[in-house]
């Protein structure tokens, strides 16, 4: 093991360092050696870094010499120095030598009376040197390369802060060696990187989206006939390419620029009238936002290879074999798309025997929608192009998959395309890319979610004040009352958006979903108009959920507006409530894990679904509705809710037959708590003294009037060092803080935490329009009675306030 160690030598010399006592044993000469070849800073120019890290070892320890030296096999060479004119010294009169081999601090007081030093005619003749101390530099691997010293001509000591001075300087440099070296080997790579693109033998492009060149290896020059990239740099290529073809040139070039990748074959023509084929493979090149910059092409000539296919062509047997044994289907088709042969592989895909096939064109095994596509792409075929993508296709028994599509056109001008099956693969893919879209619509709405919610309560707690102070009669009421409507429909979007994207926050409580439902009766058959009829089946003892009640309401009300708005002509709403108990493997609801579960559905006898409506019904912003009578967000909404809370959710639908939404929620034990009485109206006024912080001027403002009105004094500050201070210097009791969460320098939760030391029965309620995990971490939920959500209303803070005020001393 190492320890730290002081010793005083010969002349009252001090070394501060570290003895050896056991473990791993320091790098070797050897590796020392090798490890500052590595660094490359032996014998190199002054650099401005490295001469600042010296002059401020200068300023902090008040020396007049300060060096920042190396020790090589001979030497002690310096690659920045304040007060010393030598750049290099011999390794044998160097201090330097023996301050490598200690791990920290090595200092000698007065070098004249100690006898390893005194002798030295860096001591004896100029500079003088009486006062050495330095600190090694120890790469990150433990080599010491050499130090970071300071000198004197008389004698003195070193102090504690000195030292420390030197050790953090010491690693300054050190950080400095290192960004040093990785710039160094960043710039080799460049050029490494540089000489391999122009040693591939292929050719290696970059074009911009019109076709002009932006970069090309030297094989591309010399295949088509440049002699450097100053001569093409910014030129088109069409100009090259067989007349016949350009067309189909252009189409992969817009291709590639909008993410596709492809390949073709074509002719060239080249600067000095040699005439190749090539065959370029091509991919866009993006940026780090994802954007496409440029086509990426991979050009080789196959000029003999055109050839060599002619040969191929007639090796009918061989590719008969190929043919015969490939395991993806393989079709090939006049230039008008009716099938001329298919292999085994393509009956076992399509479901059709070969004589079947052999009746049908490529339009025949497509969805209608797909024929379209099909015959852009004979066109293309035709033209010359490499064709690749996907179809959805209808096999004989009648189901539905998509099929991945490679193809092009023979010599013969026939055309050949091999399809295989990716129907399980695309279905992944749509829900990774969901997985993603809802986390990209969460981050939009978390984002947005709090400077909108602070705008609405100042909006719509304005708006009810004014309200209130307007005669009933007065003819701003109206627009006053349309103000207020409007911002409590924007905070119910808000609230839809971030239930969509589970952002919400959610209260989640023990519940009896069947007395959700018969609370919501009333409500219910008000809404529902009297030509639908309302049932309901509904399990009674039922077994309890966790979930946020209020969510719970909104995922109901949702269910049963849509399945309304599906019955215009009338009909029956049947909401059902019981226990089920899912096993492994449950094929209706395969990513529910087994176990107890409450089911909650709602049933109506409606227009039903499509299959393609069914699809789409949880995606944001997609309605069925005319524009201007549906947001879209209803059903999302539902989703959000339900699987925030750990659920799942499915629609069985038809047309003409009605739709289910069944909800699966996990069963918990407990017992749901009774419901809570209503709130009186209007809370009692109070006199208490209340401190307000809050950022936001405007909703500050709002929130001081409010209290105002109901009787409280009001301190209030703008951020926590603000309700310090004021706190400190009021004289009478503080009764209770509001405080926003998130504020900058201090949060509310650390504010209530360090005026709980000097108020400990001040009552704290915390306010925020946040709704990511922040809120969670700083831990303001624990007690769900001291958070209020913004956006809030006057009523709302008086009637939280009051109840806090009221509430049992602790």
């Amino acid at each position: 093991m190492l320890r730290s160690s002081t010793i005083r030598g010969p002349g009252g010399r001090m070394q501060m360092g570290r003895e050896e006592g056991g473990g791993s044993s320091p790098p070797s000469e050897e590796d020392r050696l090798a490890a500052l070849r590595r660094y490359a800073v032996l014998d190199t120019p002054s650099e401005q870094v490295f001469d600042d890290l010296a002059g401020l070892a200068v300023r902090l320890c008040g020396t007049p010499i300060a060096l920042i030296s190396f020790v090589d096999e001979q030497r002690q060479w310096s690659k920045s120095r304040v007060g010393f004119e030598a750049v290099e010294t011999p390794r044998q009169f160097s201090f330097c030598d023996r301050a490598i081999r200690q791990s920290d601090i090595f200092v000698v007081n007065d070098a004249s009376r100690d006898e390893r030093f005194a002798a030295s005619p860096l001591v004896t003749g100029p500079p003088g040197i009486r006062f050495y101390a330095a600190a090694p530099l120890v790469a990150p691997a433990g080599e010491a390369l050499g130090t970071l010293c300071i000198m004197d001509r008389v004698p003195r000591e070193l102090t504690p802060s000195q030292a420390h001075s030197l050790r953090v300087l010491a690693r300054q440099v050190v950080t400095q060696l290192e960004l040093r070296r990785r710039s160094l080997e960043l710039a080799e790579r460049e050029r490494l990187l540089r000489t391999i693109f122009d040693s591939e033998p292929e050719c290696v492009k970059l074009l911009d989206s019109d076709g002009s060149v932006r970069m090309m290896n030297r094989a591309g020059l010399k295949m088509i006939e440049a002699d450097s990239l100053e001569q093409i740099a910014g030129q088109r290529l069409y100009p090259l390419i067989a007349p016949e073809q350009r067309a189909a040139f252009v189409a992969l070039t817009d291709r590639i620029f909008h993410g596709e990748t492809g390949s073709l074959e074509f002719r060239i023509t080249g600067l000095k009238g040699a005439t190749r084929w090539l065959e370029t493979r091509a991919a866009p090149l993006r940026d780090e936002a994802g954007e496409v910059r440029a086509l990426l092409g991979i050009t080789r000539e196959i000029t003999e290879r055109k050839k060599a296919d002619a040969a191929l062509r007639e090796s009918e047997n061989n590719f008969r074999m190929l043919f015969e044994q490939a395991t993806e289907g393989i079709f090939v088709t006049d230039p008008e798309g009716r099938f001329v042969d298919v292999n085994p592989a393509a009956c076992t895909l399509t479901g059709y025997t070969r004589e079947e096939i052999a009746a049908m064109t490529v339009a025949d095994l497509v969805l209608p929608e797909e024929v379209p596509r099909v015959a852009s792409a004979i066109a293309e075929l035709s033209a010359g192009q490499v064709i690749t993508g996907e179809w959805r296709a209808r096999r004989k028994d009648g189901c539905i998959y998509i099929v991945e599509v490679s193809a092009k056109r023979l010599a013969d001008g026939r055309l050949r395309a091999f399809a295989r099956d990716i129907t399980e693969r695309t279905q992944l893919q749509a829900q990774l890319l969901q997985a993603q879209k809802m986390e990209s619509l969460g981050r939009l709405a978390g984002g947005i979610a709090h400077d909108f919610n602070n705008l609405l309560t100042v909006i719509n707690g304005t708006a009810d004040f004014a309200i209130a102070d307007l005669p009933d009669a007065a003819a701003l009421r109206d627009d006053l009352e349309q103000i207020r409507l409007a911002g409590e429909r924007a905070a119910s979007l808000t609230r839809q958006l971030l239930a969509m994207s589970r952002q919400q926050i959610l209260k989640p409580e023990v519940l009896d979903l069947t007395a959700v439902v018969r609370r919501m009766e009333g409500m219910l058959r008000r809404l529902i108009p009297e030509h639908i009829d309302l049932a309901f089946s509904l399990s009674d003892p039922l077994g309890s959920v966790n979930a946020d009640p209020s969510q719970i309401e909104q995922v109901v009300l949702n269910l049963a507006v849509n399945a309304q708005d599906a019955m215009p002509d009338g009909g029956t709403l049947t909401i059902e409530t019981r226990d089920v108990d899912l096993g492994v493997g449950s094929a209706a609801h395969p990513n529910l894990a087994p176990g107890r579960y409450v089911l909650l559905s709602v049933r109506d006898t409606g227009m039903g679904m499509d299959e393609g409506t069914r699809k789409q019904i949880f995606e944001p912003f997609f309605t069925t509705k005319e524009p201007g009578k549906g947001t879209g967000l209803g059903l999302p909404t539902v989703y959000g809710i339900v699987k925030q809370s750990g659920g799942g959710i499915w629609v069985s639908s038809e047309p003409g037959k009605g739709s289910t939404f069944t909800i699966h929620l996990p069963r918990v034990d407990g017992v749901p708590r009774e419901a809570p009485s209503a709130h009186p109206a209007v809370p009692v006024p109070g006199t208490e003294t209340i401190l307000l912080v809050e950022d936001e001027p405007a909703l500050r403002a709002l929130t001081k009037r409010i209290l105002h009105s109901a009787g409280y004094q009001v301190l209030e500050a703008a951020n926590g060092l603000d309700a310090l201070r004021l706190a400190e210097q009021h004289r009478g009791t503080v009764h209770l803080m509001i405080t926003d969460v998130v504020m900058p320098g201090m949060n509310g939760r650390e504010l209530a935490e360090r005026l709980s030391r000097f108020a400990p029965r001040m009552r704290v309620l915390f306010t925020s329009g946040y709704t990511d995990d922040s809120i969670l971490r700083l831990g303001v939920l624990d007690d769900a009675s001291r958070f209020l959500n913004k956006p809030y209303t006057p009523s709302e803070l008086r009637r939280r306030v009051r109840d806090l005020l009221d509430a049992p001393k602790p």
